[in-house]
């Protein structure tokens, strides 16, 4: 067992892995903060984000580069931690250090800052001890915005909205 170690072991051989830290460290391959990621938009296939949410004022942005980078069908993991767990630095240390941030982050606000960018949560929970786990992919979102041309590219809706469409023109996306 590796404590705030890296994941790549788990992975398969031919996986390519990106670790992003704004430190270095074991496993970390890019050095850069988790709000600012330089990916390409849906260029990432799974997205583990353990342990880091509680460590930045920086929780939503941070959903919404996972959301970014995660490619249609996508899966993203992320734990965090909510009270009544103990405040710790990045290193485990209780309590941290004076000049590290340390707050609780409440399951529903990684749910909502998923669903804010289009990442649809699969599973989420919280234990009694404060441990925050959540499941989620991106997926198309679908719309009903009433009759007009509707059609599917590069895994976006767009809608003609337009009164004037006439109601057959109007496709479903499936």
């Amino acid at each position: 067992m590796r404590v705030n170690g890296g994941v790549r072991e788990l992975l398969q051989a031919d996986a390519r892995y990106v670790g992003i830290d704004p430190r270095r460290g074991q496993d970390v391959t890019v050095q850069a903060m988790g709000q600012a990621l330089p990916l390409r938009d849906a260029s990432v296939s799974t997205v583990l984000c353990c342990g880091t949410l509680e460590h930045t004022p920086h929780v939503e942005e941070i959903c919404a580069e996972i959301g970014r980078v995660l490619c249609l069908g996508g899966h993203a993991v992320i734990t965090t931690v909510d009270e009544p767990w103990p405040a710790h630095g990045m290193d485990g240390r209780v309590p941290p250090a004076p000049d590290e941030y340390y707050a609780p982050v409440p399951l529903e606000i990684v749910v909502r800052a998923l669903r804010m960018v289009g990442v649809a949560t699969e599973g989420g929970a919280r234990t009694d001890s404060g441990d925050v786990f959540v499941s989620a992919h991106r997926q198309l979102i679908r719309l009903n915005l009433g009759a007009g041309t509707v059609r599917k590219r590069d895994g976006y809706i767009t809608v003609d909205a337009n009164p004037l469409a006439r109601s057959d023109d109007a496709r479903r996306v499936r």
